[in-house]
């Protein structure tokens, strides 16, 4: 009995000795300035393209808190979620009304979530859980389809603008801005390879790829995928030949044969990827591009060479068929078993 007694004291001091710590940790968290928050927050991204981007998204919302008295967390938790709702949408009401895009208007709205989401993870007695903006105007859709698939042609059309382009004299490189055109133009050409040798794959995905994830040995890649939703499995990718002897030439080329293990392959923000892809496309004669359209084509091509579900499933990492049919772009009239049925 007086065993049991010991370990509930025991068991009680551990709780009471943790909510001290919380209360003092959310006392001296109600002090803390929002944009030293933001700081903190920063620190935990690895791209430094992408905290650049945020970091303008996040200073831009600071600014605007601080103009209705909200400068602190403590300020921030005096608020209720219905209030913070309501100023977060009276701020993307404001970038609307100042010209920007609704995709543009969509990422800083992810952004500030995910900024809050990490408050109220550190400071949950103190920062209350803000409530879901469902508002259309918010909101950039895209319908079946708007992601199309490029032909054999096209992608033969965009790889030729990719790598047209001889490499010019490395007088200088740091002020030849000709040459450093060039270098980015064949990061492009190796970027876009990947994602259509890897499996289709996403662009937050590859841009996370560090050179030790790429055994040259069993010629395998250990990749996370992007949308795992808490599952922390890294899969294994076979490295293709082809993409093989791109990475190797681009190693070269790029790092002097010798990064760092920890160096990613790719440095550069999605924003940009995007921005030249669709300049490459146009160039191209195909029209503006995005690079979700290389996903899009991997998953069609696949299907019109009539490569299995499992099969498919195995290379994009997704976890139901239905995404499959979402991104097939092989026919609009799908090959069922109606037309096998025949005369009746």
């Amino acid at each position: 009995m007086e065993h049991s007694r010991e370990i509930m004291n025991f068991e009680t001091g551990i709780a009471v000795g943790r909510q001290a710590r919380e209360t003092a940790w959310n006392a001296r968290g109600a002090q803390l300035a929002l944009s030293e928050t933001v700081s903190v927050y920063l620190n935990t991204l690895d791209n430094p393209h992408t905290r650049r981007a945020k970091q303008n998204d996040l200073g831009q919302w600071c600014e605007f808190l601080a103009g209705n008295n909200i400068c602190s967390v403590g300020d921030l938790g005096q608020r209720l979620s219905q209030e913070i709702r309501a100023l977060l949408e009276g701020f993307l009401d404001g970038k609307l009304a100042d010209g920007l895009k609704v995709s543009s208007v969509q990422r800083k709205l992810a952004t500030l979530r995910q900024w809050y989401h990490f408050l109220h993870e550190e400071f949950p007695h103190l920062v209350p859980p803000l409530l879901t903006s469902r508002n259309p105007r918010y909101k950039f859709s895209r319908h079946l389809g708007a992601t199309r698939a490029l032909t054999l042609s096209e992608w033969f059309r965009l790889k030729l603008v990719l790598e047209q382009e001889e490499q010019p004299s490395r007088v200088d490189p740091s002020r030849n801005v000709r040459y450093r055109h060039w270098k980015r133009r064949q990061r492009l050409h190796v970027l876009c390879h990947a994602a259509l040798l890897l499996g289709g794959r996403r662009l937050g995905e590859l841009l996370q790829l560090r050179w030790d994830d790429i055994d040259w040995t069993r010629e395998t890649v250990a990749l996370k995928p992007l949308k795992a939703k808490g599952d922390q499995t890294v899969y294994s990718l076979p490295l293709h030949p082809q993409l093989k002897t791109l990475l190797e030439h681009y190693r070269e080329l790029w790092a002097g044969g010798h990064p760092e293990p920890g160096e990613r392959l790719f440095d550069l923000s999605p924003q940009a990827v995007d921005e030249s892809l669709k300049r490459y496309g146009k160039l191209a004669g195909i029209g503006s591009l995005s690079f979700h359209v290389l996903r899009t084509t991997f998953i069609t091509w696949a299907l019109e060479r009539g490569d299995s579900l499992s099969e498919i499933l195995n290379c994009t990492l997704h976890k139901s068929s239905r995404m499959i049919r979402y991104y097939d772009r092989s026919s609009f009239v799908k090959v069922s078993s109606i037309h096998r049925l025949g005369t009746l």
